[in-house]
């Protein structure tokens, strides 16, 4: 069996604290169990699954029909459009074997992008040991990102750029008037 594409390069929790110590001295470091935690949920969003042909040794297989015609099975059976019932929760994540960015949605199309949900992370790891300090989406949290994200997807974001990716759109105050 090969090994998966990319293969996952565990997050220390040494790394982690260095990272949150470059932050500068105002914000105090989680405890070694939310420490720990988000090292395991970030070493968990670089998880990908091997292709099926890869991932389930023995496929494809070969067999005679009752007619005495070859049929090949490419990869388990499931039925159409049908996965197993822990399809959603193998390993650490998800199913997709292909590369994803840190813009793009995880765990599923239709949930935020890795960014946001690794700044959800990080900010439910500093909230306990920081009360009353607020983590927006510039300083603390870009910075964070800006050294966490190569880390687990590999890219190298500016500041910048993550910061107008996880701004919220503001609500106008009011309608636009349309232009007829």
């Amino acid at each position: 069996m090969k090994a998966p594409p990319n293969p996952i390069r565990p997050i220390t929790i040494e790394q982690v604290r260095g990272i949150i110590k470059g932050l500068g001295g105002r914000y105090v470091t989680p405890s070694d169990d939310d420490m720990a935690r988000l090292a395991a949920v970030y070493t968990g969003m670089q998880y990908r699954n091997l292709p099926p042909e890869e991932e389930f040794p023995g496929f494809p297989i070969r067999l005679l029909d009752v007619g005495g015609n070859e049929v090949i099975i490419r990869r388990p059976l499931f039925p159409p459009g049908v996965h197993p019932f822990d399809w959603d929760k193998r390993a650490f994540g998800h199913p997709r074997h292909f590369e994803i960015g840190w813009k793009d949605p995880w765990p599923a199309e239709t949930d935020p992008s890795l960014a946001h949900n690794m700044a959800a992370e990080f900010r439910r790891a500093m909230d306990p040991t920081n009360p009353g300090r607020s983590f927006g989406d510039k300083y603390a949290v870009a910075r964070f990102l800006e050294k966490i994200i190569p880390l687990v997807t590999g890219e190298t974001p500016a500041r910048r750029t993550i910061e107008r990716h996880l701004k919220k759109p503001y609500q106008r105050k009011r309608p636009r008037k349309r232009i007829r």
